[in-house]
């Protein structure tokens, strides 16, 4: 799967915990420039930068994901 950066620049993303393929699950992947991309329910109440969303993911995809990484 392929994104884009707030600048243009197109990331290539590897699923490493949870499935991009049904619409409201929750994923990390890691992309080609050794950062992760989180999918998860965006917490709308919180003040954050323009353009930065907090994205809320279960404990236990955080640790598959860091177990993939390992």
């Amino acid at each position: 799967m392929k994104a884009r950066d707030r600048q243009g620049h197109v990331l290539e993303l590897t699923r490493i915990a949870g499935d991009w393929s049904i619409d409201e699950c929750e994923c990390v992947s890691r992309t080609d420039r050794g950062t992760a991309v989180v999918r998860g329910t965006v917490l709308r109440s919180v003040d954050t930068p323009q353009g930065d969303v907090l994205a809320e993911i279960s404990i236990k995809l955080l640790l598959e994901a860091a177990r993939t990484l390992r």
